[in-house]
């Protein structure tokens, strides 16, 4: 977590000739409290400012001089203050940007939190803290004005924490979209599902979400609290390559409208979501010669949104063994904010099929195919090979040598066939079972699934969800172009 620590005057000046003009020593007690055992960033010309290296702290000091060198044990130069942010921001440990002015300025909206000390009096001065963004910031705490028994200035310790923007979801399922947003630091705060099963998982993981299990054709917009976010996985069914590719001509496919339909009484009521997310098959962008994507951009842009859409495949982009293209759409209503906004980066796959699928672990009996299923000699006489994937297609077995999942489905809910099947280490055939479904979908491991909820609703309820960790990596990029 990054927070930013300083004294100012009442005009936000910070120092003169590299010296603070005030001397409070209130304020110096408040400083050593605060950054005690911590790491704190500063600038060079602050580092030098400083009687000596602070003990029990580690010291790192942004400086473009490459020649710059400081021989101590808990100094640490670097060259790049963006890269040093980044690399601290998502960590659990408070670390301190305490100087100077440019560092600030350059660091100040990517804090969590500031500590201020602020001397109400004024004071010459050539340097100068940014002026605190109140669309970013919300005063936390403050212990009120007190008054110093050195010098009978008064001041008082203001405390400043980020504001999280809000999130609702549209189609939320169980709940993929909320839990990757919740991972980049956002709030989620209401969502509407129609299906009663994928409520029951929703509201076992995120019990703090106000969540409305009702058609959305029968939600009203005045439901809807005020978020920064709209997010929705609208049905993909009616332009999936699995489907019929319908697209509005199908129900399904019309429900996109009823997003436009609950955006536009927004905007009525002069409260517009910052950004919306959209998730889709890949197919929507092609479906109709590019039509049905032309009337989407078309609709959002006619609330004033701008937008951006990639299709994006979860073992390139969420470093998980599955083979899932989905397009995604991210529309901003400030133009600035789309072109601040950069796609994720490829990664690598390092989280291999063999780390989620084991074929080593005895599962329950109830994933094997046995000898006295009809099936089972089609089968055994196909699935040889213990590092592929089959799939199971009624006359035929289709193998996936690529060393990754296939497309997981919502279709696995009906039925056993349509489950992916492996070879285990004991010449035994099974299909995945359902957490191992959910752990291809980037899941946490600690995901609850209802005790009671049977085998075919979980697998449909991970095939129709969203890949946890592509939507994560959005959602942070998401934040940063807004916050910028």
């Amino acid at each position: 977590m990054l927070s930013l620590i300083v004294a100012m005057g009442k005009g936000r000046e910070i120092g003169k000739n590299n010296a603070m003009p005030w001397h409070l020593p209130e304020d110096l007690k408040y400083f050593k409290e605060k950054t005690n055992g911590k790491t704190i960033i500063m600038g060079r010309k602050t580092f030098e400012s400083l009687p000596r290296v602070l003990p029990n702290r580690k010291h790192i000091v942004i400086t473009s001089d490459k020649n710059f060198k400081a021989d101590h044990q808990l100094v640490e130069v670097k060259h790049n203050l963006e890269d040093v942010l980044n690399s601290y921001k998502n960590l659990e440990e408070e670390v301190f940007i305490i100087g100077g002015a440019q560092i600030y300025k350059q660091a100040l909206n990517s804090c969590d939190k500031l500590y201020i000390t602020l001397i109400h009096e004024s004071f010459e001065a050539d340097t100068y803290f940014p002026e605190i963004d109140e669309n970013r910031f919300k005063e936390a705490d403050s212990l009120g004005i007190l008054e110093s028994k050195k010098n009978s200035l008064k001041y008082e310790f203001k405390v400043y924490e980020k504001k999280v923007m809000k999130l609702a979801s549209l189609f939320a399922g169980i709940g993929g979209i909320d839990l990757g947003f919740e991972q980049a630091g956002f709030n989620p705060v209401w969502a509407n599902e129609i299906d009663v099963p994928a409520s029951e998982t929703f509201r076992l993981n995120h019990s703090n979400v106000e969540l409305i299990v009702e058609d959305i054709c029968k939600i009203d917009a005045i439901q809807i609290p005020n978020v920064d976010v709209l997010a929705g996985g609208f049905p993909c069914q009616a332009f999936s390559v699995a489907g019929y590719r319908k697209g509005f001509d199908d129900d399904r496919g019309n429900l996109f409208f009823q997003i436009i339909r609950l955006l536009s009484k927004m905007e009525e009521q002069q409260r517009l979501p910052k950004v919306v997310f959209l998730e889709n098959v890949k197919n929507l962008h092609s479906h109709d010669n590019g039509n049905t994507f032309k009337v989407i951009k078309t609709e959002l842009e006619k609330l004033g949104y701008h937008l951006g859409a990639e299709v994006l495949n979860s073992m390139e982009y969420g470093n998980v063994p599955q083979n899932r293209e989905r397009i995604y759409i991210v529309a901003f209503l400030d133009r600035n904010a789309l072109k601040r906004f950069k796609w994720p980066e490829k990664m690598e796959l390092s989280n291999t099929l063999g780390k989620v699928i084991c074929r080593s672990e005895q599962v329950d009996k109830k994933y094997y195919y046995s000898n006295d299923k009809k099936t089972y000699s089609l089968l055994k006489e196909n699935i040889k090979n213990k590092t592929s994937v089959y799939q199971f297609r009624r006359v035929y077995v289709r193998e996936n040598k690529s060393g990754v999942s296939p497309t997981l489905t919502a279709n696995m809910g009906m039925g056993g066939h349509n489950v992916p099947l492996i070879l285990d280490n004991n010449n035994d055939i099974r299909k995945f079972t359902p957490r191992e479904c959910l752990n291809l979908q980037g899941f946490p491991k600690d995901f609850k699934i209802p005790k009671d909820l049977p085998d075919s609703q979980i697998y449909k309820q991970a095939g129709n969800s969203v890949t946890v960790p592509v939507i994560k990596s959005i959602a942070e990029a998401i934040k940063k172009a807004v916050s910028e």
